[in-house]
């Protein structure tokens, strides 16, 4: 029935013919070619960071809490975790036809409640959805003829990945088994030895002579404490026998002088008696003053 339509309507086979091979023609021109389609796998990574800390404390402080959290996730299937110095990571896997992206928003509400009590140090947490777009895609060698292996790594560090960075869809290119040239000091065991030995023998010298005149001053302190505590008390004897004789001499000091006022009282007295009869006599007064001379102690 076809063969006698084609040769009915030759002309109608002849334009469905060019427009199938023009629709083929353009289709191809579009159409782009993908090696690894897009994959939804049901796993979700979170990662935290926290810097300085032992794997121990990471687990304690940022591992457990985040896991008690994410286990009331719906659709999971299965919780790990893995605490490294620094770092805590998270895998979660979902059952195969869990929404993913509703998945996502249960987590990070769940995430913003427990990583208010994180301690400072702590890192935001970071989720991330595995797929096989995050896997690298392209993995290529390099070699070139003339070039040994540092060259080789020179030349690829500075004109192979920026030219592949600079092309578009590209985010990030990694070389691995560069080399780089490093310096390394090797020291010497024994002039280290001999330098420590110089050092340590001079820094013994002077502490020998510190301690000489250490000792030399404790001896010193300690002739003059002796010879304290012997003048002590002698002095402190000589002082109370001077207090005495000063008491003493304060004593007799005041005896004389009660005396002398004594004999001058009794002087007056003398005098005044011994006056008033020489006047009333009518003597001369030489004889007054013989009988005075007489009279006078």
């Amino acid at each position: 029935m076809l063969a006698q339509y084609s040769v009915r309507r030759p002309y109608t086979i002849i334009v469905a013919v060019i427009m199938i091979i023009v629709l083929g023609i353009i289709s191809y021109n579009n159409m782009t070619t993908d090696l690894l389609p897009a994959m939804e796998l049901p796993y979700i990574v979170v990662v935290t960071s926290y810097p300085g800390a032992s794997p121990e404390k990471v687990e304690q402080a940022v591992t457990k809490p985040l896991e008690s959290v994410l286990a009331t996730s719906s659709g999971l299937k299965n919780i790990s975790s893995v605490s490294r110095e620094n770092s805590s990571v998270i895998i979660l896997e979902y059952i195969q036809d869990t929404n993913m992206d509703s998945a996502m928003i249960e987590l990070s509400g769940s995430i913003d409640m427990v990583s208010a009590m994180f301690d400072d140090e702590v890192g935001t947490p970071v989720m991330l959805q595995i797929s096989p777009d995050m896997l690298p895609i392209v993995v290529a060698s390099v070699d070139m003829e003339g070039m040994d292996i540092d060259e080789l790594s020179k030349f690829t560090e500075e004109t192979i990945i920026p030219a592949f960075e600079r092309l578009d869809g590209v985010a990030s290119v990694n070389a691995s088994g560069l080399i780089e040239k490093q310096l390394e000091i090797v020291l010497n065991e024994e002039k280290i030895d001999d330098l420590n030995n110089k050092a340590q023998s001079e820094i013994e010298k002077e502490l020998d002579e510190k301690r000489g005149e250490i000792e030399k001053a404790k001896e010193e302190l300690s002739k003059g404490r002796k010879a304290i505590e012997q003048e002590f008390p002698g002095q402190k004897e000589k002082v109370s026998k001077s207090s005495a004789e000063l008491d003493n001499a304060i004593a007799n000091l005041n005896a004389l002088l009660a005396e002398e006022a004594k004999l001058e009282a009794q002087k007056q007295a003398f005098q005044t008696r011994t006056a008033r009869p020489l006047q009333h006599s009518g003597y001369m007064p030489s004889t007054h003053l013989l009988a005075s001379r007489c009279f006078l102690p």
